[in-house]
C-alpha cells in the first residue's frame, strides 16, 4: 500500500478539527435559536423521546462541514474534479429541508425528491460519480452507459434514506457517522490517497454536533442532518472507489446501518405493513423499547464499527483472512441479536 507524506495528514486532522469547532459553536447557536423560536420536534406515539426538542441541529453538521472544507481548499488537498461545487449544489439543496422543517414535517415523497434532486445536481455539475465497482475475488466491474448514473443515484438516494430511517435515538447516527468517517479515512491513508480528509472532515462535523446530541440529547439533527450525512456518506463512497478503498469494502463500514435497515424493510414487506408509515421497529428501537439506554445502543455501534473498521484495514493491508474474520464475526453478532430481539 502508497504512503500519505506527514505533511497532508497534519492538514487532514487540521480540518477535521475545525470541523469539529465550527460545527459545535454553529449548533450552539441554532439550539439557542431554536428554543428562542419555538422550533421544536413534539413527540408522538412513535417518538423516543418524551419531552420537546429543539431541531435542525444539521445545519451544525452543515457548518462543520464546509469550515473543514475551506481548510482542505486553503491547503490544496486534491480531491476530484468537481467534488466542492457539487457539494455546495447538494448542501444548498439539502437546506431546503431546514426550511419546511422549521414549520413542519417533510412528506415521504417531498423527502424523496429533494433526495433525487440532490443527486441530479450533483452529477449535472461534474460531482465524481461511480465509473467502476471493485467487487471481491471479481475485480473491477465498469459502469458503462446509464449504469453509472443510475448507480451513482440509487447509492445517493439510498444512504439519504437509510440515515434518515436509522436517525431515531439520540446520537446513533452521529455516532455512526463519526466511526465511518474516522475508519474510512484510516483506509484512504492506508491506501496511500490524498482524499483521507474529507471522510475525516465528515466526522468531525458529527462529532461537534453530537456534544450537543449525545444522550439526553439537547437538539437533534432533524432531516437536514441526516440527510446531510447520507449525502456525505455516500460522496465518501464514491470518492473512496475511485482512490484506493473499494465500494465494498467501505459498505462494510456501514454494515450496523445497512443490516438494520434492510432487515427492518423486509420483516414489515413480509407482514404486510405500510413500508411508507413512520414506525419504532428498526432492531435499534426495539433495543430501547425492552430497556437499553440510548448510551448502551450507541455503545453496542461503536464496538461493532471498531471490529469493521479493523477488518477492513486489514484487508486493505493484505490480511484477507482476518479481515473477513473481523467483518464476519459483526454479520454474525448482528444476525444473533435479530434472532434475540425477535424471540422476546
Amino acid at each position: 500500500m502508497g504512503e500519505v507524506p506527514s505533511a497532508p495528514v497534519l492538514l487532514f486532522c487540521a480540518a477535521g478539527a475545525a470541523a469539529v469547532t465550527a460545527a459545535a459553536a454553529a449548533t450552539w447557536l441554532v439550539l439557542l435559536a431554536a428554543r428562542r423560536w419555538s422550533i421544536l420536534d413534539r413527540p408522538n406515539q412513535r417518538s423516543s423521546h418524551v419531552l420537546p426538542t429543539p431541531t435542525l441541529g444539521g445545519l451544525g453538521i452543515a457548518a462543520g462541514l464546509w469550515a473543514g472544507l475551506a481548510v482542505l481548499l486553503c491547503g490544496q488537498t486534491a480531491l476530484p474534479p468537481g467534488t466542492g461545487w457539487a457539494l455546495a449544489a447538494v448542501t444548498g439543496i439539502f437546506l431546503i429541508a431546514a426550511l419546511d422543517e422549521s414549520k413542519r414535517s417533510m412528506r415521504v415523497g417531498e423527502k424523496l425528491l429533494l433526495q433525487i434532486l440532490a443527486v441530479a445536481v450533483w452529477m449535472s455539475v461534474g460531482g465524481p460519480r461511480l465509473e467502476w465497482i471493485t467487487l471481491p475475488w471479481l475485480g473491477r466491474l465498469e459502469l458503462v452507459g446509464p449504469w453509472s448514473p443510475g448507480i451513482t443515484a440509487l447509492w445517493f438516494v439510498s444512504l439519504c434514506n437509510i440515515c434518515n430511517f436509522m436517525d431515531g435515538i439520540d446520537g446513533i447516527a452521529a455516532t455512526e457517522s463519526i466511526c465511518v468517517g474516522c475508519w474510512a479515512a484510516v483506509s484512504l491513508v492506508v491506501a496511500g490517497s490524498s482524499a483521507a480528509g474529507l471522510p475525516l472532515v465528515l466526522a468531525g462535523a458529527s462529532l461537534g454536533f453530537l456534544l450537543f446530541n449525545v444522550p439526553p440529547a439537547r437538539i437533534f439533527m432533524g432531516d437536514v442532518g441526516s440527510f446531510l450525512l447520507g449525502g456525505l456518506l455516500a460522496v465518501v463512497g464514491i470518492v473512496g472507489e475511485g482512490e484506493g478503498l473499494p465500494l465494498w469494502l467501505f459498505a462494510a463500514l456501514l454494515l450496523c446501518f445497512l443490516f438494520d435497515s434492510t432487515y427492518t424493510l423486509m420483516r414489515r414487506a413480509l407482514r404486510g405493513e405500510n413500508l411508507l408509515r413512520a414506525h419504532r421497529q428498526h432492531l435499534y428501537q426495539r433495543l430501547v423499547l425492552h430497556g437499553w439506554s440510548h448510551r448502551k445502543v450507541n455503545g453496542l455501534v461503536l464496538l461493532l464499527n471498531t471490529i469493521l473498521g479493523i477488518g477492513v484495514c486489514a484487508t486493505l493491508e493484505g490480511y484477507a483472512g482476518a479481515g473477513v474474520t473481523c467483518m464476519a464475526a459483526v454479520a454474525a453478532g448482528l444476525i444473533a441479536c435479530a434472532i434475540w430481539i425477535e424471540r422476546w
